[in-house]
């Protein structure tokens, strides 16, 4: 993050790069990249979120625009502190990386860029 490149392997760098050109840079930034915010979890493709008992921020503001806004989480260590989201419901990154890039960015993501981006999320 300081922009010395040999700090992180080149699979990392890829990864990166990925994660900067979908957008996720957007919430997900600084130096802890991320957990400055909150955001509405299901931008996109909504209807399809499992959703539990959390309505979010709603809960403490009953604002109706608060519902299912959640902290963005910090990425720090994220490949070591599993299971995911705000209610612990997806247990490996690589569900969380599908699942958020679906919801939040609306695409959907192949194989290839999970393996693109585990090796960033693994730093």
């Amino acid at each position: 993050m300081l922009g010395d490149k040999r700090a992180i392997s080149e699979e990392a760098i890829a990864g990166y790069k990925l994660f900067e050109s979908k957008g996720c840079v957007a919430c997900h930034n600084g130096l802890n990249i991320g957990g400055g915010m909150f955001q509405k979890f299901g931008i996109f493709d909504e209807k399809s979120i499992k959703r539990g008992d959390d309505l979010g921020l709603y809960s403490i503001t009953k604002r109706d625009e608060d519902k299912y806004v959640f902290r963005v989480p910090s990425l720090r260590n994220v490949a070591k502190s599993a299971p995911y989201l705000h209610d612990g419901s997806v247990q490996t990154l690589k569900e969380v990386i599908r699942l958020m890039i679906k919801h939040q960015i609306g695409e959907k993501v192949d194989e290839k860029a999970d393996v693109i981006l585990i090796p960033f999320f693994a730093l």
